[in-house]
């Protein structure tokens, strides 16, 4: 999550997606002025900034459920040539609750996932060949 610059929730690279931008889950862009529904996702765009950053970094997409039932949560599509893959899911028993690089499941699509309650899965994209499907 490193970047020499601060997130502005503005499109400032080569990916036409905004730096960091926060969704409801259904996929749409959280509204803020409705009702809070117990759940939340962030996208982080890890493409390289225009303005001072000379890193490319992974995109992200954190989950939050902070529900007691678990919630159903759409997941934008990967960009091209990359998927996404679980790296953290809290509902998990330690230590398998976070994934060692390598041996994260790669997500299926259509790019659907289920939180148990009071729960954060963290996604990353990787190279779409990589990764065991995720099955859970």
């Amino acid at each position: 999550f490193w970047r020499p610059e601060f997130y502005t929730g503005t499109d400032n690279s080569r990916s036409t997606r905004n730096d960091i931008d926060w969704f409801d889950c259904r996929g749409n862009r959280m509204d803020w002025s409705a009702g809070g529904c117990g759940c939340l996702a962030i996208y982080i765009d890890g493409t390289e900034m225009l303005l001072h950053g000379s890193r490319e970094d992974d995109d992200f997409y954190l989950l939050f459920n902070t529900a007691r039932e678990e919630q159903s949560f759409v997941v934008p599509a990967a960009p091209p040539g990359l998927c996404w893959v679980r790296v953290i899911d809290t509902a998990r028993p330690s230590p398998e609750d976070i994934y060692p690089a390598g041996a994260e499941l790669k997500v299926a699509d259509p790019p659907e996932l289920m939180l148990q309650g009071r729960s954060l899965v963290v996604l990353r994209t990787r190279p779409g060949e990589h990764a065991d499907i995720d099955e859970e």
